[in-house]
């Protein structure tokens, strides 16, 4: 552009010069605007600099797919602004592979479970041991909230015929096969402590073991299925008060991080737990018990100044009942250092759950003088196309007007589509939620003020 200016001056007086340049100029942009090879749409050149300082905005902004394209053109000496349909197909595969809300991480679980939505909350277990899953958010500060549905597992008989060829079984577990099998064909229950699949969920710190359960090592902190014991560095509490969990149960995972004073008690440390035999990667679960509890005495706790983490069956705390600034409310099932804590479940052999991170709850928690955030708040919405293109303005990231109104319409799509994605989410999670209460016969009139709730669908008792 420089360059450009001073011939301009310089050849001011000279109108057959400024007419070859001017022809010349032209043929050379001519040349360097190729084609879209997707409709044919011209792309728009850039400078470099002016590319890297789109991409930059978008990686600070979340526009994902945007920014996927712009650091590659920024690389380029020739830049060039991609095209509509390009940023709309980058931005569709963003969202397929990070949706704008809190859900499973695609890059923080483990490769053997399996997700089962487009949403990433419906998750599944493989069939070699525990494997773990973490949220896309974690909670440094604050009182938040989520909750875990327990779905249904497959039958024993599809366990027993998903194994691989090369498995193999310890005797124990044989036998528990075996007795699985001969009560699913007589149409009896199968004993829920013994073969089949198991959950063990709770909170994890990002350097927890993704190869083995929630509670395997001191990075998390978990509850499982069998008992209700609750679990850490491999060591496990069956009598702190908690209580068996199976298909159809809501178990909530509360956490309040405060900050730490001078002088309280320390967060739990392995020794105050009984060790676990079931809690190594093989995912081995017998039912041995130790009465044995921790030793942490919650009447000299002041529980407003701890770290802690509660939990709750089906809206009610687990744990014998404490009284707390005159309010009875369920034990804390852990005290925990500072740190990020991050939403995390583990399978088992098949197991399946579906988490719901807010903002509405099929069990509310009750009994509990803590107001709680939905882990949901802790992802903001995306913003409007209206704030998008406002933002880009303000930021001039191109010099030129008509590339900055090109990057608003690329920006706009973007943004589009990720509040398109958003809203379809809230609109599946105010219909679950809502079956979900019908079923339980529990309130719905929060769900009907909502802005995505949508009233008399036939086939919406049929959501989840």
């Amino acid at each position: 552009d420089v360059n450009s200016k001073n011939n301009s001056n310089s050849n001011s007086n000279n109108p057959s010069s400024n007419a070859s340049m001017g022809s010349a100029i032209g043929d050379s942009r001519a040349k360097k605007r190729p084609r879209s090879p997707s409709e044919g749409e011209p792309t728009a050149a850039v400078s470099a600099a002016s590319a890297a300082a789109a991409a930059q905005l978008s990686a600070t902004m979340g526009w994902n797919g945007l920014y996927s394209l712009l650091s590659v053109s920024a690389l380029t000496s020739a830049a060039n602004l991609p095209t509509v349909e390009q940023v709309q197909q980058a931005a569709l595969k963003s969202v397929a592979d990070c949706p704008p809300f809190v859900h499973l991480s695609k890059s923080d679980s483990a490769p053997q479970l399996k997700v089962q939505d487009e949403r990433r909350l419906h998750i599944k277990g493989g069939m070699r041991g525990y494997r773990m899953s973490r949220a896309t958010h974690g909670i440094t500060q604050g009182h938040y909230y989520f909750e875990v549905l327990i779905l249904d597992p497959p039958k024993v008989s599809e366990i027993a015929s998903a194994f691989p060829s090369n498995v193999r079984l310890g005797p124990k577990l044989q036998q528990q096969l075996q007795e699985a099998i001969q009560a699913e064909h007589q149409g009896n229950p199968v004993d829920p402590a013994g073969f089949g699949p198991h959950v063990r969920l709770g909170f994890s710190n990002r350097t927890g073991d993704l190869h083995a359960p929630v509670g395997y090592d001191k990075w998390s902190f978990a509850i499982r299925d069998i008992g209700g014991s609750r679990i850490h560095c491999s060591k496990r509490d069956d009598a702190w008060g908690g209580e068996s969990f199976g298909p159809g149960d809501v178990i909530g995972c509360a956490i309040s991080m405060v900050p730490r004073k001078e002088g309280l008690l320390p967060a739990v440390t392995p020794s105050t737990i009984q060790p676990d035999s079931t809690a190594n990667s093989k995912g081995n679960n017998n039912t041995n018990t130790n009465n044995n509890t921790t030793n942490l005495k919650e009447e000299e706790i002041e529980p407003a100044n701890q770290n802690q983490i509660r939990f709750f069956k089906n809206g009610l705390p687990m744990g014998q009942l404490v009284t707390s600034k005159g309010k009875k409310e369920g034990a804390v099932a852990f005290y925990v250092p500072d740190g990020v804590y991050y939403p995390a479940v583990s399978l088992y052999m098949g197991a399946s759950v579906k988490l719901n991170f807010g903002p509405h709850f099929i069990c509310p928690p009750r009994k509990t003088y803590h107001r709680y955030k939905p882990v949901s708040d802790l992802c903001e919405r995306p913003v409007t196309v209206e704030d998008a293109v406002v933002k880009v303005h303000k930021e001039k990231v191109m010099r030129k007007m008509d590339m900055m109104q090109k990057f608003q319409e690329l920006v706009a799509t973007e943004v589009q589509v990720q509040l398109d994605s958003y809203a379809s989410h809230r609109k599946k999670h105010v219909q679950e939620i809502w079956t979900e209460r019908q079923r339980r016969g529990t309130k719905t009139e929060d769900l009907e003020q909502d802005e995505y709730y949508s009233k008399g669908e036939e086939g919406q008792d049929d959501v989840l």
